[in-house]
């Protein structure tokens, strides 16, 4: 069994490496244990709302990231097309980026911070719980303790499912589909800068 760290967290996508990030930096002992290698490609996560572009900036990794800004969203469909700006003013910007570069980017900057430590292929078959309380992850067959077990494994978290916590599927099952497409040079779609998001029956694309 290996020593207590200050924090254990399941998965290295956004979440868990920016939860990383900022606790490293913060003084504490993290380790972080992510199931698959990286850079990995994966269908959603390839627009970063405000929100999202804000914490890039706080953690200094905006340039890192690269990507297109975007101003505006504009939505398509059933013979209506309706738009507005992320902001009144114009100033805040969304973000259109590879989640392959995203990732990758998180995961370099936690496993460079003091005091985390990045385990990949190391997937997470639960929490660990004694007298109640999550006291630890299990990894493989090895019990690897935390004084806080954050669970940022996804949507089919082991960590949740292994505390109880699952909710059965709500609505109807969606898929999601990402392919990408490189125009030639003097062809331009919408813009250039808006989120162009068209709907139908049964299918939404961004």
């Amino acid at each position: 069994m290996a020593d207590a760290v200050d924090v254990v967290i399941a998965g290295g996508g956004p979440a868990g490496a920016t939860l990383a990030i900022w606790l490293g930096r913060a003084g504490l002992r993290v380790d972080l244990f992510e199931a698959r290698r990286f850079p990995r490609e994966k269908p959603c996560g390839e627009g970063i709302m405000p929100a999202g572009v804000a914490v890039l900036d706080r953690l200094g990794l905006r340039e890192a990231v690269g990507g297109r800004s975007l101003a505006a969203v504009r939505y398509h469909g059933f013979g209506l097309t309706a738009e507005s700006p992320f902001s009144p003013d114009g100033r805040a910007r969304a973000l259109a980026q590879r989640r392959l570069r995203l990732d990758d980017t998180l995961l370099h900057a936690a496993r460079t911070t003091p005091g985390v430590r990045v385990f990949e292929e190391a997937p997470v078959l639960g929490a660990a719980v004694v007298d109640g309380r999550a006291v630890g992850l299990q990894v493989g067959g090895e019990l690897r303790r935390g004084g806080l077990v954050v669970g940022a494994d996804g949507l089919d978290s082991p960590v949740r499912r292994s505390l109880g916590l699952d909710v059965g599927a709500r609505g109807p099952v969606r898929d999601g589909v990402r392919m990408h497409f490189r125009l030639a040079a003097a062809r331009v779609i919408g813009s250039g800068d808006r989120l162009e998001i068209f709907i139908g029956r049964g299918y939404e694309l961004y």
